[in-house]
């Protein structure tokens, strides 16, 4: 088909749904195979940057759904593609609106995303687009409340309800199954891709914790809507977990809970503030989190299909607890590399109000006990329950001071596991203000940073050398692979190595502040960066050698096989040429691991990473022998 061959298909079918359903469908397979040229020959993604097309969309909708007689004229100003587009939105015939619905992803993103790409121009760029246009067609034909959507939409709800004024908003509940389509349809293999599971994801939280307080702005005053509305993003969001889970136990998983793991961050954020507030306590937030956390994230989680309304009343807060503790470190470190004090504020106030739900229920109070569980929280006493009543706090309605909220602050960031998965993202950032922000604002000046890297500097230090592996092969230039160890020019990774720097400036004895210390590296240059962190990496060679590379080998997947060997190589270049010989059979044994052929099946699904991870060993191999054969070549004839 070329692009002259689309016509203007009529909307309106004498008001017969069937038609119009035969109609989509015939559009869906029209577009699915007209070639990528023929499509972008029409020039589709200006429509999108066109003034007026809320009006246009008013007016098709209009023609579609009335059972009069009328001129079609809109249909001449949207290109039939685009109403893959807006069909889930502006449809009034249940079945209609279910179908565009069901079938958005695949006909958007199916063949390599054909016309996500013309409709917005360009792929990788497409998602924010698409989400925006989204937002804006379930804010101006659904009566989605705009505070309640992840983009920022401007205007009233829509721009053209004057001109169309026996319009009927379409069915949200139908329209939001867009979102469970993306889920659902994209596959996981691009970073895009993933992106757009991760917006369709958040999209629908926050649906939910928006209408789950009933008071959002509804049509007519119905406020069954909005509780109706909470109630299918929430079983639209149980299918998806349901669907991830199932995945994770079949050959080729889509959608791990690892991909999960990364967005806590955000979700948690979604809870703690959500711009709808205003309209609930914290109290009501904490309680839709922690039902959450129960229903999708914990191992024992069933994915119930409607929310418990006494929720906290029925689940095992022990677990939860458990839980929250255990992701602390990524959502802590999130929220200081954002300098976010009110989040963290809500983070703290959170993990205090698990606490006192634990010590209000009986039957889990011997648990609590035994479980030490409130080892972090100062603000509430052992065995007594503590009312959510109102006080003066920096949370409203904890009733914990604002003095001992941010002593809680101050002990929950430097507890042992959050400070060592902090310390070395604080040391990765570019900037200095979430190491200054740490010192000055979380621990008010007063712990002593350089004294807790002393203490940590082993596991920091492996940190920071397990991110010079975490370029993927493809991304590395021929110099990096094939280069010669002792030029530091071409190290793809320089944002480690002035981590590595920053690290040994900070556990140093000098007198000086943090922000001084950083300031002072901000000021040096790449090659002294290179020996300070050389004089860090070479001591403790040994160590790295043992915990990142040959530590539990046979049970790593390949990823962390290739990532592993990349650290070695990398490592390589801060090994001095005379200590070289006596590590020998480790970097032998390493190798020869590397180059064992994959034993399991599931290790053969990954064989692209398996060729590099070789490919890498050979070269990791040819570099050691260089640096030996420097100092001594009767050590390779020895040994090899």
């Amino acid at each position: 088909l070329n692009s002259n061959e689309f016509g203007n298909i009529p909307t309106n079918c004498d008001g017969n749904p069937s038609i119009q359903l035969a109609k989509l469908v015939y559009l869906q397979s029209v577009v699915a195979l007209t070639p990528t040229e023929a499509l972008k020959s029409r020039n589709l993604s200006t429509f999108f940057t066109g003034e007026g097309r809320s009006l246009i969309y008013e007016a098709m909708r209009y023609e579609m759904n009335s059972r009069d007689a009328i001129d079609h004229t809109a249909t001449t100003f949207i290109p039939p593609p685009i109403w893959i587009l807006i069909m889930p939105f502006i449809a009034q015939e249940t079945p209609i609106q279910q179908l565009a619905s069901k079938y958005f992803a695949p006909a958007l993103l199916g063949n390599n995303g054909k016309l996500l790409s013309v409709l917005f121009s360009d792929q990788e760029n497409a998602i924010a687009p698409l989400f925006r246009e989204i937002d804006h067609l379930l804010s101006a034909f659904c009566d989605v409340d705009r505070r309640c959507l992840i983009s920022n939409i401007a205007g009233k709800s829509s721009e053209a309800g004057d001109n169309f004024p026996t319009n009927p908003r379409s069915n949200a509940s139908f329209a939001l199954g867009v979102f469970n389509s993306l889920c659902q349809h994209t596959p996981s293999e691009s970073i895009s891709e993933i992106e757009i599971f991760k917006r369709s994801l958040l999209s629908l939280l926050r649906i939910w914790i928006g209408y789950s307080g009933g008071k959002v702005r509804v049509v007519d005053g119905n406020f069954n809507r909005s509780l109706s509305l909470a109630s299918t993003a929430y079983d639209i969001i149980c299918e998806i977990f349901k669907n991830t889970k199932q995945s994770c136990h079949s050959k080729s998983p889509r959608y791990p809970l690892s991909c999960i793991r990364p967005m806590l961050p955000m979700i948690f954020s979604e809870f703690f503030l959500p711009p709808v507030q205003e309209l609930l306590s914290p109290r009501t937030r904490y309680l839709l989190l922690t039902e959450f956390i129960n229903a999708f994230l914990l191992p024992s989680s069933s994915f119930p299909r409607s929310p418990s309304h006494n929720a906290v009343e029925v689940l095992n807060v022990i677990e939860i607890i458990g839980f929250v503790d255990q992701m602390l470190p990524i959502i802590i470190s999130k929220y200081i590399e954002d300098e976010d004090y009110e989040a963290l504020q809500m983070c703290t106030a959170f993990r205090i109000f698990l606490v006192s739900e634990a010590k209000r229920l009986n039957k889990e109070e011997k648990k609590a006990q035994k479980r030490n569980i409130d080892e972090v929280v100062v603000g509430v006493k052992s065995g007594k329950y503590h009312s959510l009543s109102p006080s003066r706090s920096l949370v409203p309605g904890m009733s914990i001071s604002t003095k001992k909220l941010i002593e809680n602050i101050k002990l929950l960031c430097v507890k042992s596991d959050i400070i060592e998965y902090v310390l070395p993202r604080l040391l990765l950032h570019p900037n200095r203000g979430p190491l200054k922000f740490f010192t000055a604002k979380i621990c008010l000046l007063e712990v002593n940073l350089s004294e807790i890297l002393r203490q940590k500097e082993l596991t920091v230090l492996k940190s920071l050398v397990w991110e010079l592996g975490g370029d993927d092969l493809e991304h590395d230039r021929k110099e990096e692979v094939y280069g010669a160890s002792a030029n530091f020019s071409n190290f793809a990774r320089k944002d480690v190595l002035l981590a590595l720097a920053k690290g040994v400036l900070l556990k140093s004895d000098s007198g000086s502040t943090p922000a001084s210390k950083h300031d002072s590296i901000d000021s040096t240059s790449g090659l002294p960066s290179i020996k300070s962190a050389a004089s860090w990496v070479a001591p403790n060679f040994m160590y790295l050698l043992v915990n990142i590379v040959l530590y539990k080998w046979h049970t790593k997947s390949n990823r962390e096989r290739f990532q592993s060997i990349k650290c070695l190589k990398e490592m390589l270049r801060f090994l001095p040429s005379q200590d070289s010989p006596r590590y020998m059979p480790q970097i032998m044994s390493a190798v020869n691991n590397a180059m064992t052929s994959p034993s399991s099946p599931s290790d053969l699904l990954d064989s692209d990473y398996f060729s590099k991870l070789c490919l890498v060993a050979v070269t990791t191999l040819f570099d050691f022998i260089k640096i030996v054969t420097s100092h001594d070549s009767t050590e390779v004839g020895e040994n090899l």
